[in-house]
C-alpha cells in the first residue's frame, strides 16, 4: 500500500513512505480478503481549513490521520469493529464531528482518536454503506448509499438491494428516498456527487460490480448509470449517456 503527494498539479509525485513507519500492529490490518490480499487507500479525506490534517480510510485495515502534512501518522481505528473502511469526512459546520462508512457498520465520532460509536440505527434499514455527503441549505442535508449485505453475497436473490437514505437532522433519522430510482436496485450506489455552484441538486453513480466477489460466483457487471436529483435527492431521473460500466467514483466540474 502506497500513498503518493504532488506539489505542482501532478506532473510530478512523491511516495509518503512515512506512512509505512506505523507500529506493526497496525499494518497488520492492511489486506484483503481477495487477491492480491493488500489493503489499499480508498479515500482521502483533506481538512478544508488545515490541509496538513488528512484521515485515510483504509480498505480493508482502518482510519489512520496526520496533523502534518503526512509526516508522522496515527491510527484511529479504535471503536470499528470490522476494518473495510469506505469514506471519512467531517460535517462542513460541525468541523470536529467525524463520520464515517464501512462495509459493515456506520459511525460517528467528535475525538476519533478516542473511538468511534455506530449510529446507523433511526430509520436506515441496510447494513453495508459506501459513499455519503452533505448538502448545504436549511436544514442541512446528509445522504447515504446503503445496501444489504456486501458484494460478496450478492449473487443471492435480490442482489444489492441498495438504497438511498437522508437525514435532515444531523444524522439522527433518516428516510429513504428514491421516487425515479430502480424499483429493485438491484445495483449498488457506489458514488454521491453535488455541483459546487448548485448544492442542491445530487447526482448517484449505479452499477454492478464484481468487487469482493469470489472468482467461483462472481455476478455478470452489465451496464451502470448516472441518477440525477434536482431537489436534494426527492426525485431522481437517469441522465443519458449512452453505455457505461458500473459507476464507482464521480466529480462534478463546475461551469
Amino acid at each position: 500500500m502506497g500513498l503518493y503527494r504532488s506539489e505542482n498539479k501532478g506532473s510530478t509525485w512523491e511516495e509518503l513512505k512515512t506512512l509505512l513507519d506505523l507500529p506493526a500492529e497496525v499494518k497488520r490490518n492492511w489486506k484483503s480478503p481477495q487477491p492480491q490480499y493488500q489493503g489499499h487507500v480508498r479515500h482521502i479525506f483533506i481538512d478544508r481549513a488545515n490541509p496538513q490534517i488528512l484521515y485515510l480510510s483504509i480498505e480493508h485495515g482502518g482510519v489512520v490521520r496526520t496533523f502534518d502534512g503526512g509526516e508522522t501518522w496515527e491510527d484511529v481505528s479504535q471503536g470499528i469493529d470490522y476494518f473495510d473502511i469506505h469514506k471519512i469526512s467531517n460535517d462542513p459546520v460541525r468541523k470536529d464531528l467525524y463520520f464515517m462508512t464501512s462495509a459493515r457498520g456506520f459511525f460517528r465520532s467528535r475525538d476519533p482518536v478516542r473511538g468511534w460509536s455506530r449510529i446507523e440505527n433511526n430509520g436506515i434499514t441496510r447494513d453495508y454503506f459506501h459513499d455519503f455527503m452533505f448538502l448545504s441549505g436549511q436544514p442541512r442535508v446528509m445522504l447515504i448509499a446503503t445496501a444489504n449485505g456486501s458484494p460478496g453475497h450478492w449473487n443471492r436473490p435480490g442482489i444489492a438491494q441498495s438504497a438511498i437514505f437522508r437525514s435532515l437532522d444531523g444524522a439522527q433519522t433518516w428516510h429513504p428516498v428514491g421516487d425515479g430510482l430502480p424499483k429493485s436496485m438491484d445495483k449498488m450506489v457506489w458514488a454521491l456527487a453535488s455541483p459546487l455552484n448548485d448544492p442542491v441538486q445530487v447526482y448517484a453513480g449505479y452499477g454492478q460490480s464484481d468487487k469482493g466477489q469470489a472468482e467461483t460466483r462472481k455476478m455478470p457487471t452489465g451496464l451502470g448509470a448516472v441518477w440525477f436529483s434536482p431537489e436534494v435527492g426527492s426525485s431522481w431521473r437517469e441522465v443519458k449517456l449512452g453505455e457505461v460500466p458500473a459507476v464507482r467514483a464521480m466529480w462534478i466540474a463546475c461551469c
